[in-house]
């Protein structure tokens, strides 16, 4: 027997009504593209002409008030007398105080050959005299007031003018400005969606646009095409301005007093447009929604008798989640849904089976999974006894814990456990750092690196006994494991000591204890480079012991150690911590002085000469050297230099010795 079956009935009319229904939505769509491609013109150039008169009428009223301000400004009893009496200090208070009581942007005051007697505001004019503005030339020729907007610099001035009559004469006139500025655009915006923008040639002087919470400051579209939308002032054009859409109209600014491509640009938001089209859209839905109300009535016939059944699915779904596979689901409905509770039973079954299959395979895991941890906690403990037979320190740290410790760290802080030191506020302790400064850092990787030298990956640690110690710090990442590393501190103490020998051996003079020679030109090269990429000034000093030879046949060279000992430490003791000393050979040596001008040099090496030529040295009594001074120049060689330095000193030795001679 054929099984008749309810369910694709009831699939087949809602899918019935579904077609239906995207057919007038499409046909919907179809009229309202229809429609507001016919209507967009007429609906945006009537918004525009709107907004143009609104525009237009805010300026007016303030081309009015402006008058209003002036004309009281011109019959100020005050400024009056201040011009009859020539108080030109007093005007120029008084017209400060006046710009700021009415709130204008630009006072000028005139006398009757438009000369400036003085101005007040944020953009003042460059030229004592304005006779060229058109304003000025009929206010000063028909004794009236005028109007009018005015471009300065980047910005348009609205500008009203006004005589001053004193006993029948006119004695000059005075001009009030309120800029065209953003907040002008504002305001007229601010009863409607349009935005205003005055363009001045290529630039924005003036706008109500935002971009990005800006204001915008650059045309929008390219110039031509600005153009094209003044010669057409019907038309419009669609933009992009920052992340909105606009359709854009111009018109010439008008009253200007000059000839200028000035001009007001209007912006209106596409979105407005869509709400229109979403006007029309909705009346349509609501015609479709009425056809789904009725699909929706027929359907929730067939969706009552399905409801049962479903929710004796939920039920014995419910119980197979909590773990009962015993009970089945017995359907009779000679349908669809009767197929479907075979087959969910022949799931629960199969479900059982393999429920059982993950239980036993479980079991089985977690005794694996607990070996092999007993296993991997025996390698922990085999692995932190060879770390502690390590001489070296090791930490291994996570975040702002410390995980573990080796011994040699341990004994190295005289503590007993990796307990003493679980977080920076104890290493801060041991490290000897202030604990209010710990929180500072965020992990303790932060908190070590904060004590490493300037130039080295060293840290400096006390033992017990108050011994300082220097470290060499390694860290080393773990992997797979993020923010988690082991710390390697390797004692560098007696390495650090041996280098720092070997470098005084190399950078001293054995004799003097200062630089020598190979340091001192090191140091040369340096202040060579200097000079010639950073335009910095050096000089050179080149000093010689004077008789230095006689001494030494006279007294013998301990005595003539014993004077190049004594010139160096008196020398060393006045010259500057940035100045490099040091012995160029025998009985010479040599200063470079940073910061240092020829004649400051000069200065300087007679200092050294006078408190030389003071000092009584035992056996001879007095010693005097002879300097060569001389400047860096930016294409000096270390070769050229030198010679010159040499030069002076020759000189020097040549014109009596004990002096210092600059070249």
């Amino acid at each position: 027997m054929k099984k008749r079956f309810l369910f694709p009935i009831a699939l087949k009319i809602s899918i019935f009504f579904m077609v239906v229904l995207l057919v007038i939505l499409f046909g919907s769509a179809y009229y309202v593209s229809k429609e507001s491609d016919s209507t967009v013109n007429n609906m945006i150039n009537g918004q525009f002409k709107q907004a143009l008169n609104m525009a237009e009428n805010h300026i007016e009223l303030i081309e009015q008030m402006n008058k209003t301000l002036v004309n009281n400004l011109a019959e100020d009893h005050e400024l009056i007398n201040y011009i009859v009496t020539k108080n030109t200090d007093k005007l120029k208070d008084l017209i400060v105080d006046k710009r700021y009581d009415i709130q204008c942007d630009q006072i000028i005051l005139l006398d009757n050959k438009a000369n400036v007697i003085t101005q007040s505001g944020s953009a003042p004019f460059d030229g004592e005299k304005l006779q060229n503005l058109e304003i000025v030339e009929k206010t000063l020729n028909q004794h009236t007031s005028f109007t009018t907007i005015i471009r300065q610099f980047d910005i348009f001035v609205l500008y009203a003018s006004a005589p001053i009559v004193i006993a029948n004469k006119q004695n000059g006139m005075v001009l009030i400005g309120f800029s065209i500025n953003n907040n002008m655009m504002k305001n007229i915006k601010k009863d409607t969606v349009m935005d205003f923008t005055v363009i001045g040639d290529r630039t924005v002087a003036a706008t109500s646009l935002k971009v990005a919470n800006e204001l915008m400051k650059t045309l929008p579209i390219p110039y031509m095409d600005y153009l094209w939308l003044l010669k057409y002032p019907d038309r419009f054009y669609e933009a992009k301005i920052g992340n909105k859409d606009y359709y854009l109209t111009a018109r010439p600014l008008k009253n200007m007093d000059v000839t200028s491509t000035a001009s007001f640009m209007m912006a209106y938001p596409s979105a407005e447009i869509k709400k229109h089209e979403e006007h029309l859209f909705n009346s349509i839905l609501l015609a479709t929604f009425s056809a789904l109300g009725f699909s929706i009535i027929v359907v929730f016939v067939f969706a009552r008798k399905i409801r049962s059944i479903f929710k004796m699915m939920i039920s014995q779904t419910q119980k197979i989640k909590d773990g009962d596979y015993e009970q089945g689901l017995e359907l009779h409905t000679n349908d669809e849904f009767e197929l479907l509770s075979r087959n969910f039973n022949s799931m629960s079954k199969s479900l059982q089976k393999q429920r059982k299959t993950i239980m036993d395979y479980t079991n089985s895991l977690e005794s694996k999974v607990e070996k092999r941890t007993e296993e991997l906690n025996k390698q922990k403990e085999s692995l932190e006894h060879i770390l502690d037979l390590h001489s070296s320190m090791i930490l291994r740290i996570e975040g702002d814990r410390v995980i573990y410790a080796n011994r040699a760290f341990l004994d190295f802080f005289n503590i007993d456990s990796v307990g003493f030191v679980k977080n920076k506020k104890y290493l801060c302790e041991l490290f000897g750092a202030k604990l209010e400064n710990c929180d500072e850092y965020k992990s303790i990787k932060t908190f070590i690196t904060s004590f490493f030298d300037e130039t080295k990956n060293t840290i400096y640690l006390h033992t017990k006994d108050n011994k300082r110690k220097i470290f060499e710090i390694n860290f080393i990442s773990m992997l797979g494991k993020e923010d988690n590393e082991v710390v390697v501190f390797n004692d560098v103490t007696r390495l650090s000591s041996e280098n720092e020998r070997l470098e005084i051996q190399a950078t001293r003079d054995v004799l003097t204890g200062q630089y020598n020679r190979v340091k001192f030109n090191q140091e040369l090269d340096k202040a060579l480079y200097a000079v010639d990429r950073y335009k910095e000034v050096y000089s050179l000093v080149l000093c010689d012991i004077d008789n230095f030879k006689k001494i030494n046949d006279t007294y013998g060279h301990v005595v003539g150690d014993y004077a190049l000992v004594t010139l160096a430490n008196i020398f060393s003791k006045r010259i500057r911590p940035t100045d490099i000393f040091a012995r160029w050979g025998g009985e010479e040596f040599v200063l470079l002085l940073p910061s240092t001008e020829a004649n400051e040099a000069e200065s300087f090496s007679n200092s050294l000469r006078e408190a030389l030529s003071a000092f009584s040295f035992e056996h001879f009594g007095q010693l005097s050297c002879s300097f060569g001074v001389t400047k860096i120049l930016e294409d000096d060689s270390a070769k050229s230099l030198l010679e010159r330095a040499d030069k002076g000193l020759y000189f020097s030795k040549a014109h009596g010795r004990n002096m210092v001679k600059v070249v």
